[in-house]
């Protein structure tokens, strides 16, 4: 019971992550539901989750602010004086 409950929270703190950018809770949850009872749909919520939070710290790695004012300027020549 207590499993189902920190399942269903864990999905929708996956849903707030995606706005939030922060994937720990949703991760931290989803492990406390598999300690409770395991069920394999919580476990691919799980891997989703780990791989989301990979991703996204892949995507923040590469993320260049410099090169890409550059390239914003590059692409409205118009609004520069």
């Amino acid at each position: 019971m207590i499993a189902i409950a920190l399942t269903r929270k864990g999905t929708a703190l996956r849903k707030m992550a995606k706005c939030s950018k922060d994937y720990e809770p949703v991760i931290e949850i989803f492990q406390k539901a598999l300690t409770e009872h395991h069920n394999d749909d919580t476990l691919k919520e799980l891997d989703d989750a780990i791989k989301a939070k990979r991703d996204l710290e892949l995507l923040l790695e590469s993320f260049d602010p410099k090169s890409s004012d550059e390239e914003h300027k590059k692409g409205i020549p118009s609004l520069e004086h």
